[in-house]
């Protein structure tokens, strides 16, 4: 008989002094299932919305990205709530509209004991947040760069047009809502 075990998860058991690497363990174990879910079943790409136009005020100098969701080459999951628009530089050949997975440490608190290697700071961030950022590209970016392109902008007659042959990858079973 061959084992490998393969995720490691804590175990709990009354009595046990509970440190910050057993929760950051728990979390990265559900976190990382669900990125290989993402990845196995579904593939990276759209899986509903984000459709982007060029907006019509401003002689076409503005991108408006539809809300939406994503997955990306990691198995991220890229939520756009709300509409969004973004500036489109003043001319160019052809730029690709993308959107890529972002975390910030936020909501700083008080400490009252020293890190681990004890050197002590007063405040530490208490929430990571997860965001996208939407970026222009010149090229195609590769998927190791873990970056999603979602159009494909065209500079015609002095204004940006959404290519119609460029196609965006989109996941098993997604929706084209």
């Amino acid at each position: 008989m061959v084992r490998r075990m393969v995720f490691s998860r804590p175990r709990y058991f009354f009595g046990k002094i509970l440190s910050v690497d057993d929760l950051t363990a728990e979390h990265n174990y559900f976190l990382e299932k669900q990125r290989l879910r993402n990845q196995l079943v579904f593939g990276d790409g759209i899986v509903s919305g984000l459709s982007v136009a060029v907006g019509k005020e401003g002689s076409g100098r503005r991108v408006v990205l539809s809300p939406g969701l994503a997955i990306d080459p990691a198995g991220n999951e890229i939520w756009v709530r709300d509409v969004m628009t973004c500036a489109l530089p003043p001319s160019g050949k052809r730029i690709y509209v993308c959107l890529r997975y972002v975390e910030a440490e936020t909501s700083p608190v008080p400490t009252i004991l020293p890190d681990s290697d004890g050197v002590g700071t007063e405040v530490q961030n208490s929430r990571i947040e997860e965001g996208f950022e939407m970026t222009f590209e010149p090229t195609l970016p590769a998927r190791t760069a873990l970056t999603l392109a979602l159009a494909l902008l065209l500079w015609k007659r002095n204004r940006w047009t959404v290519s119609s042959s460029f196609r965006p990858r989109r996941v098993k079973g997604g929706s084209r809502r």
